[in-house]
């Protein structure tokens, strides 16, 4: 497993309920394309360490306002992108060991 630990910060991501729509022959939503967008240039601003192999991912999210919110629901954004973006292999059994997923009172969206 890669040793280099690697930290960066993401807009809140969209929930995976709003991310996939049919719409005009489209799969996904124009809000999921937007936000894929726009974390993926925060991401890449921040140089992330891109691990090869097996890897242990950690998030911790702070909600955008108080409503009640699902984690899972936004996991698959988050995982997604970091395999777009080449900073991890993949999200399969085969890399992904393990994923912890937490929430913070303040702070930076997801990080």
């Amino acid at each position: 497993m890669s040793d280099l630990p690697t930290s960066f910060t993401l807009p809140y991501p969209v929930s995976v309920n709003g991310a996939f729509k049919l719409h005009n022959g489209k799969r996904l939503s124009k809000e999921y394309r937007a936000w894929r967008d726009a974390a993926g240039y925060k991401l890449r601003s921040q140089k992330p360490h891109r691990h090869k192999g097996k890897v242990l991912v950690d998030i911790d999210l702070v909600a955008p306002d108080r409503r009640i919110r699902d984690a899972d629901n936004v996991l698959k954004a988050i995982l997604d992108l970091l395999v777009r973006h080449a900073v991890i292999e993949d999200d399969s059994n085969r890399f992904m060991r393990r994923v912890s997923i937490g929430w913070e009172d303040e702070g930076e969206p997801s990080r």
